[in-house]
């Protein structure tokens, strides 16, 4: 792991507002995530605060599924607010595997920094990871294996 990356897994937010910790699938994935089950009512927020090894831009990745590809809109769309500012990019809207998807680029003056993931539709919204880089090069490892090397890397 680069000292200017991190990695922040979903199921060590502080708060979990109305996102539920799933469990079924650690045999395949090699860790919970959350899950937006609202039954079509978004959630309260998820929300957690990490702590940044610098101030300065940082390159942002969010690990989101969208279980329903295909022709329709993607149920279980959710943002990512950090500082309390939503990033443009709407997550979970990917193409039906679990896969990073970038927030963009941001711009931090703290080192310490508040997460929140904000359900949009309250239909199974799911979030695995946040990744944090300063390095517009590294793109996290998108092996369905469970617990990869490169996951292993970054918990140390």
């Amino acid at each position: 792991m680069s000292s200017k990356s991190i990695l922040i897994e979903a199921e060590s937010f502080d708060d979990l507002g109305g996102w539920i910790l799933d469990t079924q699938f650690i045999h395949s994935m090699g860790s919970p995530y959350l899950i937006a089950h609202g039954l079509g009512d978004p959630v309260d927020p998820a929300k957690t605060c990490v702590q940044l090894p610098s101030t300065g831009s940082w390159y942002v990745w969010v690990r989101a599924k969208n279980w329903v590809s295909g022709p329709w809109e993607a149920p279980g769309r959710f943002k990512l607010s950090i500082n309390g500012n939503e990033l443009s990019h709407t997550f979970g809207e990917g193409d039906g595997e679990w896969a990073w998807e970038s927030g963009g680029q941001v711009d931090l003056k703290e080192t310490e920094v508040s997460l929140s993931l904000i359900d949009l539709t309250g239909f199974n919204g799911r979030c695995d990871g946040i990744f944090f880089t300063q390095d517009p090069k590294e793109v996290p490892n998108n092996s369905s294996e469970p617990m990869n090397a490169w996951r292993q890397e970054q918990a140390r």
